[in-house]
């Protein structure tokens, strides 16, 4: 009896101690998600302020733009439109691209997780149905389920590197145009440093773009 409660005691001491354990940790995940969260809305809003100031410089229409989701793309991609006008008489087209290009792989990526849910719950339905011991559905299942997500996953990494070239082929008109001397090297560096490009943008804003040429041929 004497054993009996004093293990029934330690067993509450430890409920006591992961209990104890769990709380800190909550604690500490909250804040990192507070702080993450934090970072994100402020790169957003430094890099809303940038394009919308250099949109405005350029003569973009719809400057505000720049802070709607989806939609900045499109401005972004205005801005370098105009800039690549600015830097060498043409115009390219970023901007509708830009944004599709977004929005396609977005959509793609949600569309990805939707169907790997859909498709793992329909397995699980199956094999319980069927019982473990169905062969076809053990093996075959799971190895379509496999080619499908490979083939999917292909094809979301290769509109990414489609979306990438295209925004930082925009981003370097946009530095040439704000800073013509340094463009190689602040596309370098929002390449490979993260926070540098919302940041880049903010501060190139309130620089002098190239002078507008008196016309230009279009591509």
């Amino acid at each position: 009896m004497l054993l009996h409660d004093h293990e029934v005691k330690m067993r509450k001491g430890e409920k006591m101690l992961n209990f104890f354990w769990i709380i800190p940790y909550m604690i500490f995940m909250l804040l990192a998600d507070l702080i993450s969260l934090a970072y994100s809305i402020l790169m957003y809003v430094l890099n809303g302020m940038g394009v919308s100031r250099m949109a405005r410089s350029l003569g973009v229409s719809n400057p505000n733009g720049a802070f709607v989701p989806f939609y900045r793309m499109k401005i972004l991609g205005d801005v370098a439109e105009e800039s690549a006008v600015r830097n060498n008489g043409k115009r390219r087209s970023y901007g509708n691209i830009l944004m599709w290009l977004y929005i396609g792989f977005t959509a793609a990526i949600v569309l990805f997780v939707i169907l790997f849910g859909v498709a793992g719950v329909i397995l699980s339905i199956a094999e319980g149905s069927t019982g473990n011991s169905s062969v076809e559905i053990s093996t075959i299942g799971p190895i379509s389920m496999l080619g499908f997500s490979v083939l999917f996953y292909i094809g979301i990494m290769a509109m990414a590197i489609i979306y990438c070239v295209y925004f930082y082929m925009a981003l370097y008109q946009i530095y040439k145009c704000f800073s013509p001397d340094l463009a190689v090297v602040w596309l370098l560096l929002s390449i490979f440093v993260q926070p540098a490009q919302p940041i880049l943008m903010l501060v190139l804003s309130k620089s002098t773009p190239a002078p507008s040429p008196y016309s230009y041929t279009g591509v």
